[in-house]
Order: structure tokens, then C-alpha cells, then sequence
């Protein structure tokens, strides 16, 4: 009896109709983010150590050269995106040709946004 109940188990699995949800790229699904793409500040100061307004910062995905190249507001800051993908992103300073020692961020990214190490910088123009 068992092994009839077994055998009859075993043919109404194989009988199940199975759907494939893989994605035609053999990917998975992907998350519907809403969330805008994540800002991290980058402050700029001259030399006497004041905020740096109209300074250009420029920050350049090391892996793959995505950049970008932002201005400084009033208070010396430019706020650099995630939208330049995970990894090491060098960042720039450049204030009337004074420039500030590269530095550097790097973004760890998930499925819907990155987070990034150190959560702000400050250059100093030398």
C-alpha cells in the first residue's frame, strides 16, 4: 500500500505543470525602486580653512571613469551622487587653480541604492 501510495505521489508531481520565472536574461526580477539616487557631501575650504564657494569638484569612477563635475555652494559644498556605481570614486578639488589632495570615496551598492565610506569628505586647497 506505502509503496503504491509512493508511486502515485511521485506521478502527480511529474504531472505538475512547472513555470519557468526566470528572466529572458537568465537574471532575476529586479526591485522597483522608487528612492532617488543618494547625495554625499563633499566640503571644500581655501587656504585660510573658510568654506570654498565656486570650487570645482570633479569625482571619477576608478573602475569604469563614470564622472562627474559639481560646484561648490556658499558653504563650500558640492554633493557628489551614487549614480557613479560602486567602487572607489577619486575626488578632485580645484579652487582658481589652487588645488586640494585627491581623496577618495567608495560606494557599496545594493539592489536600490549605495552607501558610501567615508560619509563625507573635506579637501583643503592648498
Amino acid at each position: 500500500m506505502r509503496a503504491t501510495f509512493l508511486a502515485l505521489s511521485a506521478l502527480a508531481l511529474c504531472s505538475c505543470n512547472v513555470v519557468d520565472t526566470r528572466l529572458p536574461d537568465g537574471g532575476r526580477a529586479r526591485y522597483n525602486c522608487t528612492n532617488s539616487p543618494n547625495t554625499f557631501p563633499v566640503k571644500v575650504l581655501d587656504k585660510a580653512g573658510l568654506p570654498a564657494a565656486g570650487a570645482t569638484v570633479r569625482a571619477v569612477n576608478a573602475a569604469d571613469g563614470r564622472n562627474d563635475t559639481l560646484t561648490t555652494n556658499g558653504d563650500g559644498v558640492a554633493t557628489v551622487s551614487e549614480i557613479l556605481g560602486p567602487g572607489t570614486v577619486k575626488i578632485t578639488a580645484d579652487l582658481g587653480g589652487s588645488l586640494a589632495p585627491e581623496a577618495a570615496f567608495t560606494f557599496t551598492c545594493g539592489e536600490c541604492d549605495c552607501a558610501c565610506s567615508p560619509r563625507e569628505l573635506i579637501l583643503h586647497v592648498q
